[in-house]
């Protein structure tokens, strides 16, 4: 008898494993590139988006409610003048300082909509969530709905 029988079976369990190796690590990789690649496009989406709502947020804490109300989109803008605005605004108590805690954005037959949920902290250390929904304005994002 020989050695040879003996020394095949090693052979193959070693390419079996380097088969598995270079597999996994291609796995890998392409998940890294995948992920990398949903991570950026997820940024250029959201990023503008939670900042309009960071400015929207900044200008009610600051009381600049002409600022707000130009962050606005077109069909809140249409049924609701700037005046009635800052006396909607004045009506609730004053944002003092705002967190934002979650990010959606979303097309849905064309058109693009952010959610961004922010703790709110208002006079009187009353907390408060609420979620600003943003809509894309003539390329811009813009304040849709109701956050104050």
């Amino acid at each position: 008898m020989t050695d040879e029988p003996t020394a095949r079976p090693r052979r193959n369990t070693r390419r079996l494993v380097l088969i598995i190796v270079v597999a996994l690590a291609a796995c890998c990789a392409g998940g890294g590139v995948v992920s990398w690649a949903l991570l950026r496009w997820y940024g250029t989406q959201a990023g503008p988006a939670q900042k309009v709502t960071e400015d929207f947020l900044t200008d009610l804490e600051k009381d600049d409610t002409a600022a707000a109300y130009r962050l606005l989109c077109a069909d809140v803008r249409a049924h609701l003048p700037e005046d009635s605005f800052t006396t909607f605004v004045h009506a609730e108590k004053r944002v003092r300082g705002h967190k934002v805690v979650g990010t959606s954005v979303s097309t849905v037959n064309g058109t693009a909509t952010a959610l961004i949920t922010a703790d709110l902290t208002r006079e009187g250390d009353v907390r408060d969530r609420r979620t600003v929904r943003l809509v894309k304005d003539g390329g811009s994002w813009r304040v849709c709905g109701s956050p104050y």
